[in-house]
């Protein structure tokens, strides 16, 4: 479809930032998946799309506090040894 094409393009563009409302994305499947599994599909995702790498924004509307934190994925990164591997993407918590 038109809309696929679109988001394929869209993510190879270097200056474009992929944002995910997690929630949404969720609500999409029922809430059958909960947040780890989630987490987990992502960072296959942005691993199998090499250019979603490092510029996937994953927002989770509530957590015990706004936090933010960068996850690295699959396969685990090298040893920090200079510039390394960058991270596969950022997940960020609004809080309560």
């Amino acid at each position: 479809p038109a809309i696929t094409e679109r988001f394929l393009s869209l993510t190879q563009n270097p200056n474009v930032t992929i944002i995910i409302d997690v929630e949404n994305v969720r609500g999409k499947t029922n809430f059958e998946l909960d947040h780890a599994d989630l987490l987990d599909r992502l960072l296959v995702w942005t691993h199998r799309r090499n250019c979603a790498l490092g510029r996937t924004l994953v927002v989770v509307d509530h957590g015990s506090r706004p936090t933010a934190h960068l996850l690295h994925g699959h396969p685990p990164p090298p040893p920090p040894t200079g510039e390394g591997m960058p991270p596969a993407m950022c997940v960020n918590f609004a809080g309560p």
